[in-house]
């Protein structure tokens, strides 16, 4: 799935720890873009709330902690819940990060197409 809006989305399965505050927990990311992610809960956290996330990529040392806005809620029949957050305060190292993640999930979802 690669959407055409204003930021794209890359299939990102790696789990996001949330940190920090009265909640923790682990999420399964559903998919990536160079602003934000999208997790998959159950109960996820409020609209507006602020969060402050851990991604653990897999197979790799890289783990990057970010801050984030809860920006939406999905729910939807035929897939879990899912919630959007939208990363905060990204200084050039953490965005050079994300948009190397993006680009990772960027060319294998166009291998898979193909």
């Amino acid at each position: 799935m690669i959407e055409s809006t204003e930021s794209r989305r890359v299939p990102y399965g790696a789990w996001v720890e949330q940190r920090g505050g009265d909640e923790r927990g682990f999420f399964l990311a559903h998919s990536l873009s160079p602003v934000g992610l999208q997790l998959y809960a159950d109960d996820p956290p409020r609209l507006g709330e602020e969060v402050q996330l851990r991604l653990l990529v897999e197979n790799e040392q890289r783990v990057m902690e970010v801050d984030g806005e809860i920006v939406g809620h999905e729910f939807s029949e035929h897939e879990r819940p899912s919630f959007a957050v939208r990363f905060t305060d990204l200084g050039e190292t953490d965005r050079d990060f994300l948009f190397s993640l993006f680009d990772e999930g960027l060319d294998q979802a166009l291998e898979e197409a193909l």
